[in-house]
């Protein structure tokens, strides 16, 4: 029933925004129509260069490698940890291990005196560290996820390795697509209005 419920509202929203794009084509045509200063229409011949070859580029943000890489954790994650039929101490440790030291690494060569992961004047806000820490954490849930699932043999062929990394996007395929037509609506507001 969730599922249900997740992907109607996933839907409706898709639907909301596709609309929204087939609006911000018809009110910028009105718009420039009335000679309204500053608005450039997405029926010229400019806005349909926009369109076709530009508004794509929007949607190339950290925006959308966070959500891809939240979705290839947390599926792997569900894929090889869950549900919990019998408690295995051993895989467990091994698994949480794996995955701290991967977390740990880039905090550990932070800490070393002129580290390739601070700023040029040796600050770590911002820094590379910084952007780092994010990626890292989703790789450390990844891999202790993949090493559970690998210990506790739920992983067994390459073919089930593929389906615990792709089972997250294909959970998070819905946000996807809602993220992509945002992304165009949001950057085709931007060209109406010349803020680009």
């Amino acid at each position: 029933m969730k599922s249900d419920q997740y992907h109607s509202i996933s839907g409706w929203t898709a639907i909301v925004l596709s609309a929204t794009i087939i609006a911000e084509v018809f009110i910028s045509w009105l718009l420039s129509a009335m000679m309204t200063s500053g608005i450039h229409s997405l029926l010229s011949a400019e806005g349909i260069r926009w369109m076709l070859g530009s508004a794509i580029y929007a949607c190339r943000t950290t925006m959308l490698v966070y959500i891809l890489l939240t979705a290839i954790a947390f599926g792997a994650a569900y894929h090889c940890m869950f549900p919990l039929s019998k408690p295995n101490q051993s895989a467990f440790l091994i698994s949480a291990a794996a995955g701290a030291a991967v977390l740990l690494t880039p905090i550990i060569i932070v800490m070393m005196p002129n580290s390739i992961l601070r700023s040029v004047t040796g600050e770590l806000i911002p820094s590379p560290f910084l952007y780092s820490l994010y990626p890292a954490t989703m790789l450390g849930t990844t891999t202790t996820a993949l090493v559970f699932g690998v210990l506790t043999e739920r992983i067994k062929t390459t073919a089930d390795l593929s389906k615990a990394l792709s089972c997250g996007i294909k959970i998070a395929a819905p946000l996807l697509f809602i993220y992509i037509v945002g992304a165009v609506a949001v950057a085709n507001l931007m060209f109406i209005f010349g803020m680009l």
